[in-house]
């Protein structure tokens, strides 16, 4: 049964990458799922915390990226909290990047597919930590230096 699964999602994965034309974005690494953009929903989360208690608090947030689609839900989550400054630069970078490409390509190590409830929907969940969000002139990368060759890339660091 395990096998099935692992296979209908590889299957799902490689149907999402292929493109309907030639000019259209692909990734040939694993590692990557291709989405529509218009398919993804970005949460943000801020929060206030203090890291210890002679300190004062600092605002922070993180953010995560849920996709369903072909009855598989991905859930991809960021590592560490972030700076509010941070998110904002990357919901502005998010906006431009919807009106000018319509796939998007997301990295991540992901967990096995288990079932799951999602708008009343029984689906499989996937989840991990995202590590580079990639479009055919953008990059952006959690690790430095997994963005070379592209023009526009940014860094989490």
């Amino acid at each position: 049964m395990k096998t099935m699964l692992l296979l209908f999602t590889l299957f799902i994965s490689s149907s999402l990458i292929a493109g309907e034309n030639d000019n259209e974005f692909k990734i040939k690494d694993e590692m990557f799922v291709c989405f529509n953009i218009k398919e993804i929903e970005i949460n943000l989360e801020y929060d206030r915390i203090q890291w210890s208690p002679n300190e004062s608090f600092t605002y922070v947030c993180s953010f995560s990226l849920h996709v369903s689609s072909n009855n598989i839900y991905f859930q991809y989550l960021t590592r560490r909290w972030r700076s509010p400054a941070y998110c904002k630069k990357f919901m502005k970078e998010w906006k431009e990047l919807k009106k000018e490409n319509q796939k998007v390509c997301i990295a991540a190590y992901l967990s096995y597919p288990e079932k799951a409830k999602y708008k009343g929907k029984e689906v499989l969940e996937q989840s991990g930590f995202w590590e580079e969000i990639k479009s055919n002139n953008w990059c952006h990368t959690y690790f430095g230096g997994n963005c070379r060759g592209i023009t526009r890339r940014t860094e989490s660091f």
